[in-house]
């Protein structure tokens, strides 16, 4: 299961690892990579939510990043706890970070799929905001 996840994982890179409006996950060791993170920036900086809704739409599933910004839950006025900082990191991964899910079996037409979202939207973006 791990060896096939990590096949996706190499697809998923050379997919994705050529869009600058996207950082994704670095490995260290060797991750059983049952999920892909990316973090949107550039011209997709605060684009998450019409991602979102364009590979729902797509019928692709996303999820947020594990934790985000956790202080921005609800549940920490349940809890003692202070900051010693400014969470900076935190509230961009919880404003334009996702999360793909992963399978143990090859993926290679949804991944697919989904740069093609990503990329439409960048495309989007570029038309919209008149860049280059």
């Amino acid at each position: 299961m791990i060896d096939m996840r990590r096949q996706n994982a190499d697809t998923f890179r050379a997919l994705f690892g050529g869009l600058v409006d996207v950082a994704l996950q670095a490995e260290t060791g060797q991750s059983s990579w049952f999920g892909f993170a990316l973090l949107l920036q550039g011209k997709l900086a605060g684009c998450r939510s019409e991602l979102v809704a364009r590979l729902t739409e797509a019928g692709i599933e996303c999820r947020p990043i594990v934790a985000g910004n956790f202080v921005a839950n609800s549940v920490i006025r349940h809890l003692d706890h202070s900051i010693g900082s400014a969470l900076t990191v935190a509230e961009d991964v919880d404003a334009n970070g996702l999360f793909l899910g992963n399978h143990h079996y090859p993926i290679v037409r949804e991944m697919e799929m989904a740069r093609g979202v990503v990329a439409g939207l960048a495309a989007a973006q570029v038309h919209r905001i008149g860049m280059p």
